[in-house]
């Protein structure tokens, strides 16, 4: 794991998910490889952050209480915020998500393993150009 550390340590990751518990630990585990987490719990609070300012990576709930997540990765990418984004869902609706996985990298179903998703975040990081 000493190389998900090294490689999120330069990330920034905008964790959104109005589960406060989850939050929490999602970003405990992040820190701890390394990154740098700003957390969100609605909609409206992400909608208006700047979420394109560093390097980094858009982790998002699909199911909130004020709205989708998905919903939301839609508007940002019409607003030309290019950051790679993953999904998490703790429902069966991943299947119904197929049509959004263009405006994402992937989709994970919850609970989410924070230790594997260090190493995938570190693996898209790895693989973006520059």
């Amino acid at each position: 794991m000493a190389n998900a550390a090294k490689i999120l340590n330069a990330v920034h990751i905008y964790l959104l998910d109005d589960d406060e518990a989850v939050c929490d630990a999602l970003a405990t585990i992040l820190e701890l490889h390394g990154a740098k987490v700003q957390t969100f719990s609605s909609l409206s609070e992400t909608r208006n952050a700047r979420l394109d300012g560093h390097p980094g990576i858009l982790l998002f709930d699909v199911q909130l209480l004020d709205g989708l997540g998905q919903d939301l990765l839609v508007e940002l990418r019409g607003r030309g915020v290019a950051t790679p984004a993953i999904l998490m869902s703790g429902r069966a609706e991943i299947d119904e998500l197929e049509p959004i996985m263009e405006h994402c990298e992937f989709v994970l179903e919850k609970p989410v393993d924070g230790d594997e998703l260090a190493t995938r975040i570190a693996a898209l990081v790895a693989a973006a150009p520059g």
